[in-house]
């Protein structure tokens, strides 16, 4: 790689495009408001037929497409021959081709270069957590962790990291230091944007098929659970590791943005409870999944993928206010589209996928 001299990784949000004011979903500034102040009314979504905009069989048809995937691949492949470094960083991200170590030494680059990015500097920190690498210390892991310490997701990163190192009294410190932070932000939603920002010059630019597509990609650089999940699962005799297992398992629970990182919490405080109590029930309240799952009906899906405008304010949303959070902001959003103008929905659901 070559050494990043022009690399400006901006915000995502500021790359956005101004979509021209094609239907009033644009009149609603849904960034603002809570997912409190967007509950659901009784509009009767699943009664709506919008069979005639764009079914799920085309739908997915396009998103399975050998043709498309291909394209997608094929152009974030040839952005390693670029010189653009931004370029180079979305080939690192997001190439099939690019394997573990390739991936983390490129990261250590971009990290060395530009060393105030937070999303760089979590990455960096994900990558070196899955082996042993000269380059990846405990000195450059706290300054990765500086660039964004007010952020629990980087403290999860680091916990990961230490743990895969089996430094415990670290880890105990990277748990504390997460607790204590003021936001959760494992910037899965930005990642998602930043991947269709990289296909904007691809043949297959078709944002929400891209989005889709970007979404599986952004899990995959989600925090390597595996390390504190082994952490947490022996040793548990020693009641300070076990209390510390409990608070990481509640702060995912009740803090993540992902529905992975909130199910691994619950999953991880079901084992931790039953250390005990070790015929402990499970009890069938309300979890995180199910509530995506009640607010994920099928037609709300249906819009929020099939929708370009209301897909990129899922995606701006999701990072602040999670997914169920930002689910809810969309249900708020279809329900005033279709209290003033019905067909808006179909008309803009057709206009996402013209020209496939």
């Amino acid at each position: 790689m070559t050494e990043p001299s022009a690399l400006k990784v901006q915000h995502v949000g500021a790359h956005q495009q101004n979509l021209q004011q094609k239907n009033q979903f644009n009149q609603v500034e849904t960034i603002e408001k809570r997912p409190e102040q967007a509950e659901a009314t009784e509009v009767g979504l699943q009664d709506i037929d919008l069979s005639s905009c764009f079914t799920d069989q085309e739908f997915n048809k396009q998103l399975d497409s050998p043709e498309y995937i291909q394209l997608v691949q094929a152009y974030i492949d040839s952005l390693e021959q670029s010189n653009d470094q931004q370029a180079q960083l979305y080939y690192t991200l997001f190439s099939d081709e690019m394997t573990h170590d390739m991936r983390l030494n490129r990261m250590l680059d971009y990290f060395e270069y530009f060393p105030e990015h937070p999303l760089i500097a979590q990455q960096m920190i994900n990558s070196c957590s899955r082996g042993v690498y000269k380059r990846c210390t405990n000195e450059l892991i706290y300054q990765a962790i500086a660039v964004d310490k007010s952020n629990g997701a980087i403290w999860l990163s680091a916990a990961s990291y230490f743990a895969s190192k089996g430094l415990d009294d670290e880890v105990f410190n990277a748990i504390s230091a997460l607790e204590k932070t003021s936001v959760f932000n494992e910037r899965y939603g930005e990642k998602v944007l930043l991947y269709t920002r990289a296909l904007e010059g691809a043949t297959a630019n078709n944002f929400n098929l891209n989005a889709i597509t970007g979404m599986g990609k952004a899990a995959a650089l989600l925090h390597p659970l595996y390390s504190i999940n082994g952490w947490c699962d022996v040793g548990l005799s020693n009641l300070v590791k076990l209390e510390a297992c409990k608070v990481l398992a509640q702060q995912l629970v009740t803090r993540s943005k992902t529905a992975l990182n909130s199910a691994f919490g619950e999953e991880l405080q079901t084992r931790l409870d039953r250390v005990n109590q070790p015929d402990l029930e499970t009890t069938d309240g309300d979890t995180f999944l199910k509530e995506i799952n009640q607010q994920k009906n099928a037609m709300t899906s249906f819009l929020i993928f099939t929708n370009e405008v209301l897909l990129r304010s899922y995606l701006n949303n999701l990072d602040q206010y999670g997914e169920v959070g930002a689910t809810k902001i969309a249900e708020k959003d279809i329900e005033q589209t279709l209290s003033n103008d019905p067909s808006l929905l179909c008309e803009n659901t057709k206009e996402s996928f013209s020209g496939l």
